[in-house]
């Protein structure tokens, strides 16, 4: 069954390390980076420090490195990790998109779609946004395989970082947008996904039968049941589309029943602050957004929902779930969150390390640490400071794929008032209202 599986793959995978390669040649010249503060993301800040990359990969990171003799050397005021957007509809080629037939069309690869001449593409890296996952939408059970890539300028380069990263599943979305067919209950689509696992099981026991010479016949490759395998194996992530957290139950749920619960990600999840303390006691990663703050019928008051998941200890990440124009202000989500009572140690760990964990890629991306790809942003000033535009340069794999040339906007503010009450207004245009309907201007 192993080698069988590999063929299904083989192709996407030595095309990867083979273009991957090419690239870490091409960046063979040493760079030193130094710079005031160094977000490692997973071992803290490094006040006046340097990162040496060779050959693409982090070799060295402290406050002072061993740096070889015609090192490029950079500088800048802060570096953090590359971003990393979980849950994102960018890149994709739809130009020949229908109807989808349903429940389950597990066998769609969006790799098979994606198209690396997008010029969002551009557009996300000058954001920070080093890697992303980009999947096709919701409406039936599981609408196909998700694709993990790194942004390149160039679209000649390899992006594919996983070929198949997780499994699209969804619950709410799908009742009652398909009328008159199954499922059209939250009952119904537990029985349905249940069976399909199921099938999946009979699948893999079928192959490993066969390969293990007790069965003469060779089974037929079903690329449906094959993408329901690799989740049974354990060797990518399911990616839930949820609103309630009744769902998120009913999903984990069937995890559990089918030896998933470790490799489970929660789509957009804002209503899930609720269950915080029980998704504490498992590795869901609840991919919030582009909703961050959750109301249950009855509140008074509007809940952080990433402020409450990670104070609790669950590793949660952040999605623009759109296009690349929204990832270009990905940051810009980590300062409203922010705002809003979220520390800036968690706000980095969604926009980076969670988002890797939700790839299974934590041992390649998402911090500053020896070994891992150089994915790194440059810039003049704190990471959640929106007065100005502060990245300066984006790295990855040690190779500059944005440097900022125009600055739209200055560190200036720009200066407005004094305010003075408006000659004859309110008062003049709406005798008749008494003093507490009338509009409140300054002044008055």
């Amino acid at each position: 069954m192993r080698m069988r599986a590999k063929l299904v793959w083989s192709v996407f995978f030595s095309l990867a390390v083979l273009l991957g390669s090419t690239a870490a040649v091409a960046q063979s010249t040493p760079t030193v980076i130094r710079a005031e503060k160094i977000y490692t993301v997973t071992s803290g800040t490094i006040e006046n420090g340097e990162i040496l990359i060779e050959g693409g990969k982090i070799t060295q990171v402290g406050t002072e490195v061993d740096a070889p003799a015609g090192a490029r050397e950079l500088s800048a005021e802060v570096v953090i990790p590359g971003m990393i957007d979980a849950h994102s509809h960018s890149a994709l080629d739809r130009s020949g998109q229908s109807r989808i037939s349903g429940p389950v069309t597990s066998e769609w690869k969006a790799v098979e779609h994606f198209n690396p001449s997008d010029p969002m593409i551009r557009i996300a890296l000058s954001g920070g946004v080093t890697s992303m996952i980009t999947r096709s939408g919701s409406g039936i059970i599981s609408s196909g395989q998700a694709v993990a890539v790194k942004l390149r300028s160039d679209p000649s380069k390899n992006m594919i970082l996983k070929p198949y990263v997780d499994l699209k599943m969804a619950i709410r979305t799908l009742i009652r947008i398909r009328p008159g067919e199954t499922p059209a209950t939250l009952m119904g689509w537990y029985a349905t996904a249940s069976e399909h696992f199921r099938r999946a099981q009979e699948y893999l026991r079928e192959w490993e039968d066969y390969d293990a010479g007790r069965a003469s016949d060779k089974p037929e490759v079903n690329e449906r049941l094959e993408a329901l395998a690799a989740v049974l194996r354990g060797e990518v992530m399911v990616h839930l589309h949820v609103s309630y957290p009744g769902e998120v139950m009913m999903g984990m749920h069937l995890a559990r029943e089918y030896g998933f619960i470790d490799r489970l990600t929660l789509a957009h999840a804002v209503d899930t602050y609720q269950i915080a303390d029980i998704l504490a006691e498992t590795d869901i990663i609840p991919v919030v957004g582009p909703s961050f703050m959750g109301r249950n019928y009855g509140d008074r008051v509007t809940h952080n929902t990433l402020k409450i998941l990670m104070e609790a200890g669950v590793r949660a990440s952040i999605q623009t779930d759109k296009g690349s124009e929204q990832a270009k202000s990905f940051r810009e989500y980590g300062s409203f969150l922010i705002r809003h009572g979220l520390t800036e140690e968690h706000a980095l760990e969604a926009l980076t390390i969670n988002g890797a964990r939700a790839m299974m890629l934590d041992d390649r991306i998402g911090s500053i640490e020896v070994g891992k790809d150089a994915d790194l942003v440059l810039m003049n000033g704190p990471p959640f400071d929106l007065h100005t535009e502060r990245i300066e340069m984006v790295l990855v794999d040690g190779v500059v794929e944005f440097e900022r040339t125009q600055w739209r906007q200055t560190a200036v503010p720009t200066e407005v008032g004094p305010f003075r009450p408006v000659e004859g207004g309110a008062r003049g245009r709406w005798p008749e209202l008494r003093d507490y309907q009338r509009p409140h201007l300054h002044g008055e």
